[in-house]
């Protein structure tokens, strides 16, 4: 499921500039094959998206937002610009910078995608497992600074890890 087409990234980089991204034999015909690289970037845009939103939202819900449309857009400008190892545009690069970091915050649950709530169960569960073992009440160690292994001496003396002193 794409989030943004071929025009969304012609509004950010112009049909002119777009199409001398992708002409790789500078003849000024586009071809099918050309054309390929547009759906190459906005795919390699998808995938930066769903790996930094998947676990917060459906995918139902990314493709429906404008502003996941507009994030997915200029990421791939972006991989259009250097695709073949041509220099990207500073504001190209400005733009994506500010996109990513947004990207970012609404990942680590700093802020959320504007006019959309996250989705519940979209991902991993949020319960958190007390035990180590599943099944058993108890977590392995209950005082975690006591060790639970039980040390002897050449006499066979039972002795406590916080006994022994370093030299």
């Amino acid at each position: 499921m794409a989030y943004s087409t071929v025009a969304d990234v012609e509004d950010i980089l112009s049909v002119e500039g777009v199409e001398y991204r992708i002409d790789d034999n500078e003849n000024g015909n586009i071809s099918t094959d050309d054309t390929a690289h547009v759906l190459k970037a906005i795919n390699y845009a998808d995938f930066i998206i769903q790996f930094r939103m998947k676990l917060k939202y459906f995918d139902a819900t990314l493709a429906s937002s404008d502003f996941i449309t507009f994030c997915s857009a200029w990421i791939a400008a972006k991989w259009l610009c250097r695709r073949r190892g041509q220099s990207v545009p500073s504001s190209i690069l400005d733009g994506v910078d500010e996109i990513m970091e947004m990207l970012n915050m609404i990942k680590d649950g700093h802020a959320a995608i504007p006019g959309v709530p996250p989705d519940t169960n979209s991902g991993i569960s949020s319960v958190i497992v007390g035990t180590m073992r599943m099944g058993h009440d108890q977590p392995f160690r209950k005082d975690p600074y006591i060790s639970t292994a039980q040390e002897t001496t050449a006499n066979n003396k039972f002795i406590d890890w916080r006994e022994r002193r370093i030299n």
